[in-house]
């Protein structure tokens, strides 16, 4: 008999791929798997502007309460939900001069306060007579920059 009319040349193993409902199945997987991570990849961005929003906060704090210790003036934090921005103010011989405003970039609002009046005041000495907390709005995803009264130890949650 010559090798091509051979019986096992025409053997074919009961399973040589995969059956539809293999290929089915895994592609419905791979489908939820990449649903799920969307989600929170679409996040992302909102989250990272929204931190980097609440440490440039923080840092105005800071200086606020260093310029007031080596001016050794009153020196304040204006919080202005309205207009998404907050306007950095020192005492003159003329009163309260603003000399920076910060505006929020788009979609990122500051969504309350717990200060009174909307402002964080600092005394010559550094010191805050109030502490309170503000908090930080992006695409659902919320910080809140929590300012300690007296020594104004800053922290996020």
């Amino acid at each position: 008999m010559s090798p091509s009319r051979s019986p096992r040349r025409w053997l074919v193993p009961s399973r040589w791929g995969f059956s539809l409902i293999e290929v089915v199945l895994v592609a419905v997987l791979v489908a939820s798997l990449v649903a799920l991570s969307l989600g929170s990849v679409e996040r992302m961005p909102a989250g990272a502007a929204l931190m980097a929003q609440a440490d440039r906060l923080i840092q105005a704090v800071h200086d606020q309460r260093w310029r007031a210790l080596a001016q050794r003036r009153f020196h304040r934090i204006e919080l202005s939900p309205d207009t998404h921005s907050y306007r950095l103010l020192a005492d003159s011989t003329s009163g309260l001069q603003v000399y920076a405003t910060i505006e929020l970039p788009a979609g990122v609002a500051l969504a309350q306060t717990s200060f009174s009046a909307d402002r964080i005041d600092i005394v010559t000495g550094g010191f805050l007579p109030a502490g309170g907390s503000v908090t930080l709005e992006a695409a659902g995803i919320r910080r809140v920059v929590e300012i300690a009264r007296g020594s104004g130890i800053v922290s996020v949650r």
